[in-house]
């Protein structure tokens, strides 16, 4: 540095000439020279510190001179630094803002099953109640009912869920299955016993008792049982016991009259087949019975063989020499099984020729045991249910001497018979031959139907 000083004194003048050093020459590359009060010097850049002739960095993050935010990191630089916000945070590092990764499913890696909690910069997975694991790679359903974590009452019953459980009240018991109370059947329903019996609660059930002296059914369920007095149940059991008798009495009756039948069907066979001996027999026509009848079983009576030309009307003259034996041939006289018997055939025979023929009176009227129905002479009826014809004798058979027996003697409208009226040298009534039929009460009824 060099200054000049001037100095007039007149006559001759006079300068003064002073050389110095600047102080500026010798400043550091981060420094700068700068004017003073004291005069020109070097001066630290900023961000450095020193006498400007040798400057150092200033680590403003160790100084912590600097500007960033409590959720910022500060990162030193030369002559400066830098404020970076951090993780979690969004903003220029002097203001950093919390991040919120829960509102968002690809700023966290929470499993389905767990919940995102966010907290100061990051966030934190846990498992739903319900499940177990860490929250991120996994959580499992916890099964409460075998891991005995359940809250189900000891009445109830507890079905494993996904997530949960669920608690239900047992049979007899009510409530929300964590809080379960009895149920009282015999007040709170309607009869559950049946009127006979006392209904008994019990601890989640009941039960129907019989008062002392009763008998009690068994029964599947409480409501099925029922009680009766001593008493009445010997009443049943003597009535069961009588019905029982008196339905064998029935049956016992039932094979008796069967067994009679029987024996009356026997004894006719017997005086047809007596007759016989005596004369030839001129046969019925076989008459088929209606198809709605049982086939019946057959008892096969050899007789002679019918003729087959028309019969013609005749007085009871003598008739002429009897031609040859006719060959025997069967007449089927059917009775049904052994539940039911159908009528005997029918007691049958012509009149002897060439003799004279004994009357018999006959009664008005007959009325069978057990019957309804009356049967009188001149009355229409019907013979095994389908043989049409007019009662015309109502009496014994001198050929069948059986004390109280009554044969009803009836004269049929077709040709089904195998007589004219007489039997065994007996005339009972008169008609034309094979219109003639003999058969007890019980196989004659009343024909109500019209005949034209």
């Amino acid at each position: 540095m060099t200054a000049v000083t001037s100095e007039d004194t007149g006559a001759k003048a006079t300068t003064t000439t002073t050389t110095t050093t600047d102080a500026c020459n010798n400043c550091h590359e981060h420094a700068s020279c700068a004017n003073t009060y004291t005069g020109r010097a070097c001066i630290c850049d900023a961000g450095y510190k020193g006498d400007g002739t040798a400057c150092v960095d200033i680590n403003e993050c160790e100084a912590n001179t600097h500007e960033c935010g409590a959720n910022a990191v500060c990162t030193n630089t030369a002559g400066n630094h830098k404020c970076e916000c951090k993780p979690g945070f969004n903003g220029n590092g002097t203001t950093c803002v919390d991040v919120n990764e829960c509102a968002d499913s690809k700023l966290n890696k929470c499993h389905a099953n767990a919940k995102c909690t966010n907290t100061a910069g990051t966030h934190k997975c846990e498992c739903k109640d319900g499940f177990t694991g860490d929250g991120t790679n996994k959580c499992e359903d916890i099964n409460e009912c075998t891991a005995k974590t359940h809250k189900c009452h000891e009445h109830a019953t507890c079905s494993n869920t996904v997530g949960g459980h669920e608690c239900t009240c047992d049979a007899g018991f009510k409530g929300d299955g964590k809080a379960c109370v009895n149920i009282n059947e015999c007040t709170e329903s309607l009869q559950p016993c049946d009127v006979t019996a006392k209904c008994v609660d019990l601890s989640g059930s009941y039960l129907c008792e019989c008062k002392e002296g009763q008998l009690k059914t068994t029964a599947a369920k409480p409501s099925l049982v029922t009680c009766e007095d001593e008493q009445s149940s010997s009443n049943q059991l003597r009535s069961s016991t009588n019905k029982e008798s008196s339905s064998g009495l029935a049956i016992a009756l039932s094979v008796v009259g069967v067994v009679v039948a029987l024996a009356i069907a026997g004894i006719v066979v017997f005086v047809v087949l007596k007759g016989r001996k005596k004369q030839p027999i001129v046969p019925a026509a076989l008459i088929s019975e209606p198809s709605h009848i049982a086939q019946p079983k057959k008892i096969v009576i050899p007789t002679s063989k019918r003729p087959k030309a028309k019969v013609h009307q005749a007085a009871a003259a003598v008739r002429p020499a009897p031609a040859p034996k006719p060959v025997a041939q069967e007449v089927k006289v059917e009775v049904t099984g052994p539940a039911t018997v159908s009528a005997p055939a029918p007691v049958t025979a012509p009149e002897p020729t060439g003799e004279k023929l004994k009357r018999a009176e006959s009664q008005e009227s007959h009325k069978a045991p057990g019957s309804s129905d009356e049967i009188s002479l001149g009355q229409r009826v019907k013979v095994n249910g389908y043989q049409k014809g007019v009662v015309r004798y109502i009496g014994p058979l001198d050929s069948l001497p059986l004390a109280g027996l009554v044969y009803i003697g009836v004269e049929l409208d077709d040709p089904a018979g195998s007589g004219d009226g007489s039997i065994g040298g007996t005339r009972y009534f008169t008609c034309k031959g094979y219109h003639s039929v003999f058969t007890t009460a019980q196989f004659v009824t009343v024909d109500n139907e019209v005949s034209v």
